[in-house]
């Protein structure tokens, strides 16, 4: 848990925090495409997809449920701080299940391996599936269909 996070949490009457990179139903995150690991993006499949780096209470903390899997450790997260040192380890994420149903049809995305990529491109392996999320209208107010991925 952050600095922050223990602050606010130490405010009288708040019960829960967590910290991310973009507003509550806003769909406010990294806009980008995605695909497996190794599939090229064509201009046509594009698919702007929100992708919102949240802490491990992020869930908890907005009673969004996690259908399958799990959600980050507080390991992953200390390590995915020390990313940049290590380029190629994989960042591991929770999808919601839009984003399950979109990318994985038919699958069991647990362990899947997926990346960004521009149109034209290929995505090359950045994430690892560690859980899915109940599609939530937290994340999308107006609609519970658009995929997202929220990677530690």
């Amino acid at each position: 848990m952050s600095d922050l996070e223990q602050r606010v949490l130490d405010l009288p009457g708040v019960r829960d925090a967590s910290l991310s990179s973009g507003a509550v139903m806003r769909r406010i995150g990294s806009k980008t495409s995605v695909a497996l690991a190794g599939q090229r993006i064509e201009k046509q499949s594009f698919l702007n997809t929100t992708m919102n780096d949240v802490s491990t209470t992020y869930f908890d903390t907005l009673g969004i449920p996690i259908i399958a899997g799990r959600v980050f450790s507080a390991a992953e997260q200390q390590r995915s701080s020390l990313t940049s040192a290590n380029a190629s380890a994989l960042i591991p994420a929770v999808i919601n299940e839009a984003f399950a149903r979109r990318i994985f049809p038919n699958e069991n995305p647990l362990g899947k391996v997926f990346g960004q990529a521009a149109p034209g491109t290929v995505a090359s392996p950045k994430y690892t599936v560690v859980g899915i999320a109940a599609d939530s209208s937290i994340v999308l107010f107006e609609k519970i269909c658009c995929p997202s991925s929220t990677p530690l």
